[in-house]
C-alpha cells in the first residue's frame, strides 16, 4: 500500500480538528492542518513512524522548509513543497481570498471517478481530488473551478508540464501550484 500525506498550513488548526482520510487496499491518504513549524514537524514524524511513503506541503511552506522537515526524519520519506510557476505565482497573489483550497492528488486503485474529501470551517475550506489518471485530474480541476475554488495545489506526482495542462483545462481561470 501507498502510504501519503498532504499538510495544510493554518492559522488555528490542528490534526485533530482539521484532517481528512481517504483509504483503499492500494492507497492511503492522510490530509492535515497545522499551525506552525513545531506542529508541522510532529505530524512529519508521526506519518514517519507510520510508514508513510510521502509528504507533499502546501505553499505556504518554503523549500528550505521542506529540506529542513526531512533533516528532522533523517529523510525515510520523501518531502515536497508545492511551488507556482512564476505566472501561476502572479495570480496566486493577486488573489483577494485563499477560503477555498483545491487539492488534487494522484491515487492507486481509483475507479473511473475521482473521490472526493471536503472539510469546511471559518478558516478555510478544502475540497480533495483523489484521480487516477492525467484525464481524471483535467476533469477535477474543471469542477473545482467551477464550484468556486479559488486555487489549486497538486501532489507531487504532478510537475510544471501537467500542472500547466491544468490551468490550461480550466482556462487560466485559477492558480495552480504543484509539489517538487
Amino acid at each position: 500500500m501507498f502510504k501519503a500525506a498532504f499538510i495544510a498550513n493554518s492559522e488555528s488548526q490542528n490534526p485533530q480538528t482539521y484532517s481528512l482520510r481517504y483509504e483503499n487496499p492500494d492507497f492511503q491518504l492522510e490530509m492535515v492542518a497545522v499551525s506552525g513549524m513545531d506542529m508541522t514537524r510532529e505530524a512529519i514524524l508521526g506519518f514517519a513512524r507510520d510508514g508513510f511513503d510521502l509528504v507533499d506541503l502546501c505553499g505556504d511552506f518554503t523549500q528550505e522548509m521542506a529540506e529542513a522537515l526531512r533533516q528532522t526524519t533523517g529523510n525515510p520519506i520523501r518531502i515536497a513543497a508545492a511551488v507556482y510557476s512564476e505566472e501561476e505565482g502572479k495570480k496566486l497573489e493577486a488573489l483577494t481570498t485563499m477560503q477555498n483550497y483545491g487539492i488534487i492528488l494522484m491515487g492507486r486503485g481509483i475507479g473511473s471517478e475521482p473521490v472526493w474529501l471536503e472539510k469546511e470551517n471559518q478558516e478555510f475550506n478544502t475540497r480533495i481530488a483523489i484521480v487516477g489518471s492525467d484525464a481524471m485530474a483535467e476533469d477535477a480541476a474543471r469542477e473545482m473551478a467551477e464550484s468556486g475554488i479559488d486555487f489549486i495545489e497538486l501532489c507531487s506526482y504532478f510537475d510544471l508540464e501537467k500542472a500547466a495542462a491544468l490551468s490550461q483545462a480550466v482556462g487560466g481561470a485559477l492558480p495552480v501550484g504543484y509539489c517538487r
